[in-house]
């Protein structure tokens, strides 16, 4: 049988102190209104590496595009703030409320998180074993 580790869950205030982090891996080019478009390497399958070999195409970075939000969202992912000070800094850019920026820049970050282009490093806790 396989079991897997449960990850343990984040509460709250975990989450809210973490820090977000851009992929080293991904390569950024910015247009003319400094909004940027984001390129990650595509991981292929070996059947789709094997193909693109056979075909003679190096297999593409897979795109993203962002707006001036995910942009000013992506540039807040340095690791320097806190996941609770990014979601201050869109209230007030914004004008929404802290609910209504927590809620959406959480689930923007979540998709960056699972397609690669950011990490999000949680801090330990005093006294956590590490």
């Amino acid at each position: 049988m396989f079991w897997s580790k449960k990850k343990p869950e984040l509460t709250r205030i975990q989450s809210l102190g973490a820090r977000a982090l851009r992929s080293p891996a991904v390569r950024v080019e910015r247009d003319a209104d400094d909004v940027a478009t984001l390129y990650v390497p595509f991981r292929a399958s070996p059947l789709v590496e094997r193909l693109c070999r056979w075909l003679k195409v190096p297999p593409s970075d897979a795109k993203f595009e962002l707006d001036e939000v995910g942009t000013f969202v992506w540039d807040l992912c340095d690791g320097s703030l806190a996941i609770r000070e990014m979601v201050e800094r869109v209230a007030a850019r914004y004008k929404l409320s802290r609910k209504e920026a927590e809620a959406s820049l959480t689930i923007f970050l979540r998709n960056l998180v699972r397609r690669g282009l950011v990490l999000i490093v949680v801090p330990k806790e005093p006294g956590e074993a590490g």
